[in-house]
């Protein structure tokens, strides 16, 4: 009989992604048909993006329908009329349906923090005993004191108990790196209790891509390819000045937010991205829906692609700005950089040969290109190698070396002229 895990808890965005990717990641090394299980949509007219994430990344066959047990709406239509066991019969039904055709199953639950289930701590509780699923929550850690962490963790573990939960471990995300030492000499003195990892805040994971802003706002993306579209913005400006102070103001990683009439920022911007003076930028973004002077698209048309995106949207620029800091950074299948930077993360802090031991091994059927890659890496892990790379300036090459060296894989030597590769780097971003 193999275990399948559930993931739920007080956090939402990024960090609780990376850590279903990671487990879906040991899952489908060992797993000849993994799956992928919500109980609840939180979402009512979109789909939900976790489960079309895992879903291409994974390349799993079930069809969308398959992997969620019911939508939000009707959740509030059996609890208003009280048939809280209806609710969750009909998750168990969809989930049992699922697990005939999955060999693993991980279950990613609610956040604790939906508005319209009022009772979301016993629901996620009772869902993974349903499902006989061993059970990880993730505690929030982000802004939060050591005692507060400790009080939170001791208290979330013993209610679950409480609710007879097979707790895998507890996950405690965004945790300040200074608590680290004094939080993991109190949690591995706790001989009584399920493990307890720490994963620290990374700032990079929770900022949006140039692509996750062009997603949500509905922008047409004027020029830009798929590796300036996965830069992340670390900062937003709305550039209203004149050039001289504009450039005064420059950051790495801004997104430059200006009407698209101003052919001076636009090719301001255009000129300070090369330039060893001035930090690069992640992208612009104009507003009004003012298409840039006829002799600007011109000039531009005829560099090939920017180096960064340029997309366009219609409404004005307050309004745009407004909107761009509640753009919520996402986990994005295209966005290998991203990825490797979560895994390297997750499978730092968080012990996933012991997870794996607790978890029974199915018989391999097939090797997937994920399960060799997933192979590859845990054995390039446990014996760490210096790999000498020719052609130091390919791109594929620099490319490569940045996702093994986020992954933590081997320690690399780039061959070549080292002022040339380090322009080259600085080229592509």
């Amino acid at each position: 009989m193999t275990q399948n895990v559930y993931i739920a808890g007080a956090e939402q965005g990024s960090g609780k992604s990376a850590i279903a990717l990671a487990l879906m990641e040991l899952l489908s090394g060992d797993s000849s048909t993994p799956g992928f299980f919500r109980p609840l949509l939180q979402q009512r007219d979109e789909e939900d993006h976790l489960i079309r994430f895992i879903a291409q990344r994974y390349q799993l066959e079930c069809p969308y329908e398959a992997m969620y047990g019911c939508t939000s709406d009707q959740a509030r239509a059996l609890l208003a009329s009280n048939q809280y066991d209806e609710l969750q019969k009909q998750i168990l039904a969809k989930y049992k349906a699922l697990e005939r055709q999955c060999d693993r199953i991980l279950c990613v639950g609610t956040d604790y923090s939906y508005a319209a289930l009022t009772i979301e701590f016993d629901f996620n509780a009772d869902v993974a005993n349903n499902l006989g699923c061993l059970l990880m929550p993730v505690v929030r850690g982000a802004g939060c004191t050591i005692e507060t962490i400790i009080d939170s963790t001791v208290s979330l573990s013993q209610s679950l108990r409480d609710h007879d939960c097979d707790l895998l471990a507890t996950v405690v995300n965004g945790v300040d790196p200074d608590y680290f030492y004094e939080l993991n000499n109190y949690f591995e003195a706790r001989s009584d209790s399920s493990p307890v990892y720490l994963v620290p805040a990374i700032a990079e994971l929770e900022k949006p891509t140039v692509g996750d802003i062009a997603q949500t706002l509905n922008a047409t993306v004027i020029s830009g390819d798929k590796v300036s579209l996965s830069q992340n913005v670390l900062n937003y400006k709305v550039a209203a000045m004149q050039v001289p102070n504009f450039l005064d103001h420059l950051e790495k990683g801004d997104l430059i937010i200006t009407p698209g009439d101003r052919s001076d920022i636009i090719l301001a911007c255009l000129m300070a991205y090369p330039s060893t003076n001035y930090p690069q930028i992640a992208g612009l973004l104009l507003t009004g829906e003012l298409a840039p002077a006829p002799q600007l698209m011109r000039l531009v048309s005829g560099m090939g692609t920017t180096p960064f995106s340029v997309l366009g949207v219609a409404s004005d620029t307050f309004t745009t700005a407004m909107a761009v800091t509640q753009v919520r950074a996402i986990l994005d299948p295209d966005n290998e950089r991203k990825i490797a930077a979560a895994m390297g993360v997750v499978e730092k802090n968080i012990d996933l040969a012991a997870i794996k031991q607790r978890l029974s091994s199915p018989h391999r059927t097939r090797v997937t290109p994920l399960m060799f890659e997933y192979d590859l890496i845990q054995r390039a892990k446990a014996n760490l190698q210096h790999i000498v790379l020719p052609e130091g300036k390919e791109e594929r090459v620099l490319r490569a070396t940045e996702i093994l060296t986020l992954r933590g894989v081997a320690k690399l030597t780039l061959l070549g002229d080292k002022a040339e590769i380090e322009q080259k780097i600085q080229t592509l971003g």
